[in-house]
């Protein structure tokens, strides 16, 4: 009998498949292709300007995601300076059978700095949704991100510390272990991630109450109006464990990217919901947990450094 898969055994999976290849050299010049990557904390060594195209099978945040799958299309441009300050604008695309439009404006500036085995960044972003969006994200106005990592060799610890803007402040920190293995004389990389997320819920709160029971879903009316909130939206709490596997191709400027993603929602959200038909029944106010469930997605990515 299969044995359900379980966060640590997906972390461990992750690790086993990359000892396939063979470890990195003492000395890795694999600066500039890690550089190209859209997440990089990596310090660049020259200025440059990276135009990017991304597309995401769907759009989870934290374990969390909408009733309706959101896949994204997210064309980019950015410019990263040699002293580690660097700027970004993206747009994501939702591509929804019978709704496409443009669901997310991005717009992000911050600094990298890498130092011997540490490297690090902080950045601030500003995030225009549309009103059709249905994504979990959709009440955050805007985000300030410090992430850091500092290189054993045989593994890298990762920190990141998340606040979010909405009517109130989210606050979110992630764990992580992960490292870096090469291929093909350094043009292909991969590095088997683990990640715990922790943190508050107060975005969600914003989108049960004024997005999850929209009346109008994916160009559906739905009958009847449905309210709910989340109860204690402000207690910090373990969200996720998520395991990851981002391959990357370096051929010249070029980069293709692949990064599937295993995530594992916990401690679900109890919500006070209330029913209202459209019948003339009387309403139903009930206190129910979310349902969660473990969420496969990925990001297929091309970028280009000039």
């Amino acid at each position: 009998m299969n044995r359900p898969l379980t966060p640590i055994r997906c972390a461990c999976t992750c690790f086993a498949l990359a000892l396939l290849l063979r470890q990195p050299a003492a000395a890795q010049q694999a600066v500039d292709s890690t550089a190209l990557r859209p997440d990089s904390t990596i310090q660049p060594k020259k200025s440059y300007w990276q135009a990017s195209l991304n597309y995401m099978s769907d759009n989870v945040y934290l374990g969390r995601k909408d009733s309706v799958k959101i896949p994204y299309l997210v064309p980019g441009i950015g410019y990263y300076h040699s002293s580690g300050l660097f700027a970004d604008l993206s747009a994501a695309c939702a591509t929804i059978p019978g709704d496409y439009h443009i669901d997310l404006i991005s717009l992000e500036a911050g600094y990298a700095i890498t130092k011997g085995n540490f490297d690090g960044q902080i950045a601030a972003s500003k995030y225009y949704y549309s009103s059709q969006s249905y994504s979990v994200r959709s009440e955050i106005k805007g985000s300030v991100v410090a992430d850091a990592g500092y290189d054993l060799q045989w593994i890298k610890p990762t920190l990141e510390a998340t606040l979010n803007f909405d009517n109130a402040t989210d606050y979110g920190i992630g764990l992580g272990l992960q490292r870096t293995f090469y291929a093909a004389g350094d043009a292909i990389d991969f590095t088997p991630s683990f990640v715990a997320n922790a943190g508050t819920q107060n975005y969600y709160n914003s989108y049960y109450k004024r997005r999850r029971y929209s009346r109008t879903r994916n160009g559906k009316t739905i009958k009847g109006t449905i309210t709910a909130t989340v109860i204690d939206p402000s207690a910090f709490r373990i969200l996720d464990y998520e395991a990851s596997l981002p391959v990357n191709y370096t051929l010249h400027k070029f980069v293709f990217s692949f990064t599937p993603t295993l995530a594992f929602p916990v401690d679900p959200a109890m919500l006070s919901r209330t029913v209202d038909p459209d019948n003339g029944a009387p309403a139903t106010k009930t206190v129910v947990f979310e349902k969660l469930q473990n969420n496969f997605f990925w990001t297929l990515g091309l970028t280009y450094k000039f």
